[in-house]
């Protein structure tokens, strides 16, 4: 009997602590703002180099609504949380202020939203990496027009640097600012461009504002370029853009997590820009045009084709 007590405690505490096990210290949580494949590439790249030990979870399902989702969270006491999207970002921002957050987003995002103790990748391309990938793409196109809503700050902005950047690249600029509707101040000059480089602003987000300038450059042989405007403004009719490798975005997170659990300040790490981008093309669109792509970026490595 006095050796079987021993054990029998001994089981018991261990049927104790199984329940408590559910509850643990998780280093790295990563937060979906919702369903995505675009977060799922994400997810992956996270997890290579952390040996696939992140916990994910996701708003947006049964499991993952926000309530629900952050009991989840602060039952794992995570030190670093990787945070994919504005939904995921202000919910952990306001809700869990005092956890280092690795955030990835786009660049026009309020950085009020981002909190202090942050830093992160902003899924966005740079107008210098565009301007040097469309002349690789179209050696020989010298006059761009450049669409940009003037009632905007940061359009406004971003097209002051292309025009520079442009010239760097012998092309010769025709502005077209916008105030409503894109398309009043596109008419009159698509017939003068070989190209026409767009800010999207809410010029994708608007369907009908879409598709009815994709029809009027379609209509005058004119190729389109979508400064970030990621796979889906090609999959919508668009010539070309610059599309993140979001895997090697994954990558990049999990590597600033990694620098906050040896213990740097998140402050201390720059927030950067994608590392690697695709250019998504429809070289369909070209031969349709009369316009020849260089064989040799057809068959890079970093080129996506879409037909």
């Amino acid at each position: 009997m006095k050796i079987l007590l021993p054990c029998l405690l001994a089981v018991m505490g261990v049927l104790f602590l199984c329940p408590a096990a559910q509850t643990f210290a998780a280093e790295v949580v990563v937060v979906k703002g919702g369903p995505s494949p675009l977060y799922d590439d994400i997810v992956k790249g996270v997890q290579e180099p952390l040996s696939g030990k992140a916990q994910v979870i996701e708003f947006g399902r049964s499991q993952g609504e926000p309530e629900s989702a952050l009991r989840k969270i602060k039952e794992w006491s995570p030190k670093v949380v990787i945070a994919l999207g504005n939904t995921a970002i202000g919910q952990i921002a306001t809700q869990l202020p005092t956890v280092p957050m690795v955030y990835c987003t786009s660049p026009s995002v309020s950085r009020k939203l981002l909190g202090d103790y942050s830093t992160g990748v902003f899924l966005g391309s740079t107008v210098r990496k565009d301007f040097a990938s469309l002349h690789q793409v179209l050696p020989n196109v010298r006059k761009v027009g450049i669409l940009f809503n003037r009632d905007l700050g940061a359009s406004f902005e971003t097209f002051k640097e292309a025009k520079t950047v442009a010239r760097e690249y012998g092309m010769d600029i025709a502005e077209i600012p916008f105030d409503k509707d894109p398309l009043v101040s596109l008419k009159p000059i698509v017939n003068r461009i070989e190209l026409l480089w767009v800010i999207p602003d809410r010029i994708i987000g608007d369907a009908d504002i879409y598709q009815r300038m994709l029809g009027l450059t379609f209509d005058a042989k004119v190729p389109v370029m979508v400064f970030s405007g990621g796979r889906k403004a090609v999959e919508l009719g668009a010539f070309m853009t610059l599309s993140p490798d979001y895997r090697e975005v994954g990558r990049q997170l999990s590597g600033m997590a990694i620098q906050i659990l040896n213990g740097r300040h998140p402050e201390s790490i720059p927030a950067v820009f994608p590392n690697i981008f695709l250019r998504v093309i429809r070289p369909g669109l070209a031969r349709k045009f009369g316009l020849t792509i260089p064989g040799d970026v057809l068959k890079d490595r970093h080129t996506e084709i879409i037909d």
